[in-house]
């Protein structure tokens, strides 16, 4: 739940192909409003709320367009019974149950019954219980049509990737499909091999300063997440001499870089994962600067936005280049045999 504002952030990128032009945006987020459950004994409700502020149901604080962005949130409140209180007040339910049909000569209570024992127990429970809520912000560029979701949560992206769809009436693709896709169309060696190897590549590049951005280059920084996927077997590595001889002997062994974190050349940190390569983590964003009088209040969302964007360019110009060097048949054929030196290079 950090705000977008917060200098570390995770989230997920999505897209929709093709939305109604003429649909009316803030009609239907409020159509599919969050409704409240604080005085009704529903378990769990979903909806969208302002962006600004997850209270706000009406989007009375301010509007969700921010410029050519849409920026709204999905809240998710959720009423918890702790199990081992359940299971004490179930248990206190069937021992009145039993006492009430001794003193009517019974001592059997058949499986209907309990079942209704156990759903009015949990029904009582509910009613004393207050909803925990939960949100995460989303910001939708309308003019290329990609989404940032700011929640790694499976339950609360699978929430909001169902209420999109309902919503708009359009599915919302993750963007790693688009990076499986371009993998296989450069080498058809199996995505996810390809997508572990991308990883090992800017590795590779970073640690001989090689240029990836064009006349810059991106930098290692942080643990790695080696994996076997044969074995289900994982490592993590940081950056000292001795853990990374240890990480470069796993390699040689076959284990893949799974998880990584790198630096831009504006100091921003960037985690990605091969096997969610949807999924960004980004950390040491520039701190955003106190509004003074006067100030469009959207400005700091917009430059922390622009921040985010520029990142994502980045990283997609990295992946891009990965794409090209693989695409070169002997290109790759050098690059790899580059790295593969690169590894032994460290026993």
């Amino acid at each position: 739940m950090a705000d977008i504002l917060s200098r570390s952030l995770s989230f997920v990128r999505y897209y929709v192909d093709e939305i109604a032009k003429d649909i009316d945006i803030p009609a239907k987020l409020k159509q599919f409003g969050f409704m409240p459950i604080d005085n009704i004994c529903n378990e769990y409700s979903f909806g969208w709320s302002n962006f600004d502020d997850y209270l706000d149901i009406d989007w009375h604080i301010s509007p969700p367009e921010k410029g050519e962005y849409i920026c709204f949130s999905l809240r998710y409140d959720q009423r918890k019974i702790a199990p081992a209180v359940f299971k004490k007040e179930f248990k206190l339910a069937l021992d009145e149950e039993y006492r009430r049909l001794a003193e009517q000569g019974w001592k059997f209570i058949s499986k209907d019954r309990k079942k209704e024992i156990k759903e009015n127990t949990r029904f009582g429970l509910l009613s004393k219980t207050l909803p925990t809520p939960s949100w995460s912000q989303a910001v939708w560029n309308t003019q290329t049509n990609e989404i940032l979701f700011f929640s790694t949560s499976k339950v609360m992206n699978a929430i909001f990737a169902d209420l999109y769809h309902r919503t708009f009436g359009v599915v919302l693709n993750q963007h790693q499909e688009t990076v499986f896709k371009k993998i296989y169309e450069a080498e058809p060696v199996g995505e996810e091999i390809a997508a572990h190897d991308f990883l090992t590549w800017l590795w590779y590049r970073s640690d001989f300063g090689i240029h990836v951005l064009g006349e810059e280059t991106i930098g290692k920084a942080g643990k790695t997440t080696l994996t076997d996927t044969e074995k289900s077997d994982r490592c993590a590595v940081s950056g000292s001499p001795d853990v990374l001889e240890d990480a470069f002997a796993s390699m040689q062994h076959g284990k893949t870089v799974k998880k990584a974190q790198f630096t831009l050349p504006n100091d921003v940190l960037f985690e990605l994962d091969a096997d969610e390569p949807s999924k960004i983590g980004l950390k040491n964003l520039p701190k955003s600067l106190p509004l003074e009088d006067g100030d469009d209040p959207d400005a700091p969302i917009l430059e922390r936005i622009e921040q985010i964007e520029e990142a994502i360019e980045n990283i997609d110009r990295a992946f891009d280049a990965y794409i090209a060097v693989m695409s070169d048949a002997e290109h790759w054929k050098q690059e790899r045999i580059e790295i593969a030196r690169w590894i032994k290079s460290d026993e």
